[in-house]
């Protein structure tokens, strides 16, 4: 496959606007809806030929939306689709794929159209015609077939095929061979014959044709054909030459087909979704369309498939052979979208390109069958893909052993102290899902950098077999990436693919200056080396606050000038008696140590606190939610803290409540030590595995940024003595208060 250059512009849209386009656009279908029948057969309601067609485009667009067939207009319409006699190949198609998103009660409909689709395209070449071959229309020549047509008819065909409906093997073959007599020489396609200049909505529809091709034909062989993939490649080279996000909303649909079956994040230089979404969101109406029906479900069927998550990437390195099995992702990523009955998505991304870049995808997989070579900057993109927070998987290509040895020594490089392990069998792999009884360990080693596993090399071929038809996660593969992908996305909580996982920091000048410093030993004192920045970066933007970080050794941490000081670790430190003298300086200056259990699964906090008790002679005190570092009083800036959100695995763990479990040990009248068993480093970072327990990534990074505010805060101000007057001669209990009351009568 072709790898495309990284993206250079910023993003110009929020998934919350997505959002609310979606809403809008839904709601304008409703209202505009015929009550009569259900239908929407609004631009062409006369036309026996295009009859039916819009009410299939914008029923699939809604359903694609996520709107329930129970729904009473859904239903309505759902009626009127199967009454209706279909004419035109766009319409028949387009109705197969509603049928195809719909329960098993509606196949039979789905079998009637994909058999009249089937019949139109077998021709030698699947060429598809407006409305009828021409054997079966006076009206039609030998000649007037169109890529755009033949498009979707091989898309409805396909929808068949995904739901177990039976294609000639030959079919395949004969769209692949259509798209490849039918390329251009500059790689791109037109309506018809090659001879003119390459559109942007037919080089979509070659590219398209030609991908389903591939998933249908290698579903067992485990090397690229050369002939596709040339094909694909010079397809791909015309869009990230081309790329535009504007033209008609029917090319935009294409281009997110595209970009979605070949995993493709880039063209040109741009997020190809968030430029059309962006164009998208910005020519949403008042009343929620943004044309005429037809291109508003185009436009909102763009949104609702190119918005969902993107849970894993595949590394593409030139010169190495990385894509050996081009099926694999998108099979496995299908297969998992059915079984938590949402979609999921995959991407390509290029090892030469910036890692945040990577970050939208927990999981990275490098797969090939023999060893690349890296440069050192390859290597250090892909560290920094991992210390932000991912994780990689290295498959070896038909279990190729040398991948594996490969896999280890750039382990060993890039993380020195942390070993390369074969998994124990009571790995949360075997039983975050579905349960592997003791002994069932398959062979898989990972390195872990003490709260989560950073690496995992496979000895089998995983890749291999989701190259192959779903077999519904019946095999130990199967069953294997399922618990996967229920530990690098907390068990689905992913979010959608335009939500940030990196925060950059933004341009503005500081208006504040802060540091703190990381605390080192020896031994694993920086599980997560990017912690701080992530919480920097924010500090920036949310606070305008200019964050340096400096690295002193424990045992000279009575010099530190810096006014918090972050200890964390995962395993237990037994502090020397250097390292206890320079804790009591520290704190005797005025410094505020947190210390915090990394993962929140070790036992570095709970030792820390035996030893701190001992040393300090005070007892360690539950923390309220009045505490400043948490209420945000008197601190600029400062979230509200007084609830936090855990991590669902620690609410299955521990039912915390919603206070956050932190501990404090005083000096004088000041929090001088702050303690946390709880993770606050991973989810200040964003990572999201399943197995971490903490809080969540909202409520860790905020703590954190409070943390450091607060320290470096100013005291609040005293508060004044109330004004006197001069002194009162103060009178006896027993006489009147008012000398001249013994007067009175």
């Amino acid at each position: 496959m072709l790898l495309l250059a990284g993206a250079s512009r910023a993003q110009a849209v929020t998934d919350e606007q997505v959002g609310q386009a979606i809403a809008r656009i839904k709601a304008y279908f409703f209202n505009v809806q015929i009550a009569k029948d259900g239908n929407w057969e609004i631009s062409y309601p006369k036309n026996e030929v295009l009859v039916g067609g819009e009410t299939a485009l914008v029923t699939l667009s809604l359903l694609t939306a996520g709107e329930s067939p129970q729904r009473p207009e859904m239903l309505r319409a759902l009626n009127y689709l199967q009454g209706v006699d279909l004419k035109s190949t766009y319409a028949r198609s387009i109705r197969a794929h509603v049928w195809a998103r719909l329960p098993e009660a509606y196949l039979p409909f789905l079998d009637k159209d994909g058999r009249w689709l089937i019949d139109q395209g077998q021709d030698g070449l699947a060429r598809y015609h407006y409305v009828a071959k021409p054997s079966q229309s006076k009206n039609r020549a030998d000649g007037d077939w169109d890529n755009s047509t033949t498009q979707y008819g091989i898309l409805g065909v396909w929808e068949v095929a995904k739901r177990g409906g039976k294609v000639p093997p030959e079919f395949w073959e004969h769209v692949a061979e259509h798209f490849f007599l039918t390329q251009n020489i500059d790689g791109g396609w037109q309506y018809q014959v090659p001879t003119g200049t390459s559109s942007h909505a037919m080089s979509a529809a070659g590219l398209t044709g030609l991908y389903v091709a591939q998933q249908q034909l290698q579903r067992d062989i485990n090397r690229p054909n050369p002939k596709l993939t040339d094909a694909i490649n010079r397809g791909l080279g015309w869009f990230d030459k081309n790329f535009t996000p504007g033209g008609a909303y029917y090319y935009l649909y294409g281009l997110e087909r595209v970009g979605i079956a070949s995993g493709v994040k880039i063209l040109n230089k741009q997020d190809w979704f968030q430029a059309g979404a962006s164009r998208i969101c910005g020519e949403v109406r008042a009343d929620g369309s943004v044309g005429s029906p037809v291109d508003t479900a185009f436009a909102l069927m763009f949104l609702a498939r190119g918005r969902v998550p993107v849970w894993v990437s595949k590394l593409g390195i030139p010169g190495a052979v990385w894509n050996n099995y081009p099926n694999d992702l998108e099979n496995l990523s299908r297969h998992l979208s059915d079984q938590r009955l949402a979609e999921l998505n995959w991407q390509v991304v290029d090892v030469d390109t910036a890692p945040e870049i990577w970050l939208n995808a927990p999981l990275l997989v490098i797969g090939t069958d023999r060893p690349p070579e890296l440069t050192d900057q390859q290597k250090r993109n892909i560290k920094r893909y991992i210390d932000l927070g991912g994780t990689v998987l290295f498959n070896p290509d038909r279990s190729q052993s040398a991948v594996g040895i490969w896999a280890r020594k750039l382990a060993a490089e890039l993380y020195p102290n942390y070993p390369v392990r074969k998994l124990p069998n009571d790995h949360i792999l075997f039983n975050a899902h579905f349960q592997f009884p003791a002994g069932a360990q398959q062979g898989i080693f990972g390195v872990s950098n003490g709260a989560r596993e950073v690496m995992l090399i496979l000895e089998s071929d995983w890749s291999g077999a989701f190259q192959g038809r779903i077999d519904n996660g019946r095999s130990t593969t199967w069953k294997l990436a399922s618990n996967l992908w229920a530990i690098v996305t907390d068990r689905g909580l992913i979010p959608n693919r335009l939500v940030p996982r990196y925060e950059a920091r933004g341009s503005m000048a500081p208006t504040k200056q802060l540091a703190i410093a990381r605390v080192s030993y020896e031994g694993n004192w920086l599980p997560e080396p990017a912690a701080w920045e992530a919480v920097g970066n924010h500090l920036f933007n949310h606070a305008g606050a200019q964050l340096q970080v400096v690295d002193v050794p424990l045992e000279k941490l009575g010099t530190c000038t810096q006014k918090l000081a972050h200890l964390s670790g995962v395993g237990p430190l037994k502090l020397t008696e250097l390292q206890r003298e320079a804790i009591i300086t520290y704190i005797k200056a005025g410094g505020t140590i947190l210390y915090e259990t990394v993962g929140g699964k070790g036992e570095f906090s709970k030792v820390m606190e035996e030893q701190l008790v001992e040393l300090l002679k005070t007892p360690p005190v539950p923390v309220s939610g009045d505490e400043p570092f948490l209420s945000g009083k008197d601190v600029d800036k400062a979230y509200p803290m007084s609830e936090v959100v855990y991590r669902r695995y620690s609410v299955l763990q521990m039912q915390p409540g919603r206070r956050a479990r932190l501990v404090t040990f005083t000096h004088g009248d000041r929090p001088a030590v702050i303690g946390s068993r709880e993770d606050l480093s991973e989810g200040a970072l964003g990572v999201r595995h399943w197995g971490i327990s903490g809080y969540q990534p909202q409520s860790a990074l905020r703590m954190m940024t409070n943390l450091a505010l607060w320290a470096h805060a100013p005291p609040p101000p005293t508060p004044k003595p109330a004004a006197t007057t001069a002194p009162v001669a103060q009178a006896s209990p027993s006489a009147p208060a008012d000398p001249a009351a013994s007067a009175k009568p």
